[in-house]
């Protein structure tokens, strides 16, 4: 569901692009990406939210313009969840009730002794249910393709599924 859908990439660019006038999101990263670029380009009247980065890590958004597709829809134009280190600069954000939205869900939480729902064992591939200690969690929110991301230096950086803006 997304004009550009990704899901579990690393470092990817999208520059220069005109995304605009789709039924669904305009680009949509869900889950697990990691320092996504979109630079210089417009994303307008796009159905759903024009930019949805959901539990990544790492988003650069430099000189785009972003508009909702009128300014009674409840979707916002960009939406940011359950992600850490987004840095947004010199961007055009309009549209919509909320045009910009930069949430948590569950899963930006913290279950049994204080341990994030992104590190949960499950992610190794330990026992454990994810479902269970972190509810929505599914198994398919754990990217288990970098495991050991957390906590190494020499790896993927963190991902908390913590909201933030650098």
């Amino acid at each position: 569901s997304g004009a550009v859908k990704a899901s579990k990439t690393h470092r990817m660019q999208i520059i220069g692009s005109d995304i605009s006038g789709n039924t669904s999101h305009g680009v949509w990263w869900d889950q697990s990406n990691y320092d996504a670029l979109l630079a210089n380009s417009r994303l307008i009247h796009n159905r759903d939210s024009g930019v949805f980065y959901e539990i990544s890590h790492g988003l650069t958004m430099v000189n785009n313009v972003v508009v909702a597709p009128n300014s009674t829809n409840s979707t916002p134009a960009v939406r940011l969840a359950g992600s850490s280190d987004s840095r947004l600069v010199n961007n055009t954000i309009v549209g919509s009730q909320t045009p910009l939205t930069i949430a948590g869900d569950t899963r930006s939480k913290t279950y049994g002794s204080g341990r994030l729902c992104s590190e949960h064992p499950q992610r190794y591939r330990q026992s454990g249910s994810i479902s269970a200690d972190c509810p929505p969690g599914l198994s398919s929110d754990l990217d288990q393709a970098r495991a050991g991301a957390y906590g190494s230096p020499n790896l993927t950086p963190k991902l908390t599924w913590r909201p933030s803006i650098t």
